[in-house]
């Protein structure tokens, strides 16, 4: 298991800083070091284990459509490229994969 870090600031102190010490507290899991994006009040942060990667997708406007922390996989795959227009690398991480996933949904609501 990694260490995970999910922060939202009211306006007490930096989301970033707080992210990064809730991520030295759990600095035993992971071994691959931290990995964390902010932005604004909100931050988010992995401990890095092996492959785990956080995955932040821009929307075409520069800005960040979704950002995800996640250790976990996802078992159907094949259905799921099959099924969103965007994910044509076969290659693609569990979590990018995820994270177009949020984005295909809220596009069509």
């Amino acid at each position: 298991m990694s260490a995970l870090a999910a922060v939202l600031s009211f306006g007490r102190d930096d989301a970033a800083a707080r992210a990064d010490r809730l991520l030295a507290l759990q600095s035993a899991r992971a071994p691959d070091g931290p990995e964390r994006w902010s932005q604004g009040p909100v931050a988010l942060g992995l401990g890095r284990l092996g492959q785990v990667a956080l995955a932040v997708r821009r929307s075409p406007r520069g800005d960040i459509d979704a950002c995800l922390a996640w250790d976990g996989r996802i078992d159907n795959r094949d259905t799921l490229m099959a099924a969103l227009p965007t994910a044509t690398d076969p290659a693609m991480s569990d979590q990018d994969l995820a994270a177009r996933c949020k984005t295909h949904v809220l596009a069509r609501t």
